[in-house]
């Protein structure tokens, strides 16, 4: 049987850590790597849900994009770090890969680009990061409400906000997660920026430089690498049960 270390190494192998921001918290933050696992639960964020989950599916170690500690910890309690003490007292392991899954080839913004469809996908120049962060590639030309309306299918998001640039859009780049600062390197090389959590001044610069700009939300444009991820845990790992998550939801409700 794998140990959690085994899933660990492997993990590291497929989005390697020097990929990742200077600071973010990634790689095994619960358990111990000698602890034997049968069972994995995939998912975007492990929430109390998500260790529910584990729970009923006797699965040892939950992999997550985002980190379940973020910030240093004072104490772990039921008031500060509910979820990270449940999963301590079950014995249920936690390996985490965010920026260094964002930036991976085959990792969040590849996946991304891939449900909307883009062809001829490079990745963008970041010359302030490890590695290339965002993607840019082509769809089949069209109005910019309609390339919205076609963002919010492809990545089955509740809603969209979007900027009209005025202009057909056929160069596409994407940045899944809060990419909106890129904004002004994206502008000169595609005439639509896909992402999420932009501000109202994200959406002002747009508008006055004639430039489509989509907001998905965070969660529908990262959780598309999740099923994927499960995937190529399944094929390293044969004996064991890999599962998605399926009680995971986007938190954000529109009206």
């Amino acid at each position: 049987m794998p140990t959690v270390g085994d899933l660990l190494d492997f993990l590291c192998e497929l989005a390697p850590v020097y990929l990742a921001d200077d600071g973010d918290n990634i790689g095994l933050l619960v358990g111990g790597q000698a602890s034997q696992i049968s069972a994995v639960i995939c998912a975007l964020d492990i929430t109390d849900d998500v260790v529910s989950e584990a729970l009923d599916k006797g699965a040892g170690l939950i992999i997550s994009h985002h980190s379940v500690i973020y910030k240093p910890l004072d104490c772990i309690t039921d008031d500060n770090c509910p979820v990270v003490l449940r999963m301590i007292r079950h014995g249920i392991s936690a390996i985490c890969m965010h920026t260094n899954l964002d930036r991976v080839r085959g990792g969040v913004n590849d996946e991304l680009a891939r449900r909307l469809g883009l062809q001829n996908v490079r990745a963008l120049d970041d010359p302030g990061g490890p590695s290339p962060l965002l993607r840019v590639g082509e769809i089949d030309e069209m109005p910019a409400r309609d390339f919205a309306a076609k963002v919010k299918n492809d990545l089955g998001a509740r809603s969209v906000k979007y900027v009209d640039g005025g202009s057909a859009v056929k160069r596409v780049c994407v940045g899944g997660g809060a990419c909106g600062d890129y904004l002004a390197a994206v502008m000169p090389v595609a005439d639509a920026f896909v992402t999420s959590d932009l501000k109202y001044h994200h959406f002002c610069d747009a508008a006055r430089a004639g430039f489509t700009l989509v907001d998905a939300g965070h969660f529908a444009t990262e959780n598309v690498v999740i099923a994927p991820l499960a995937e190529r845990v399944k094929e390293r790992f044969p004996e064991i049960s890999v599962d998605i998550s399926q009680r995971l939801q986007d938190p954000v409700f529109c009206v």
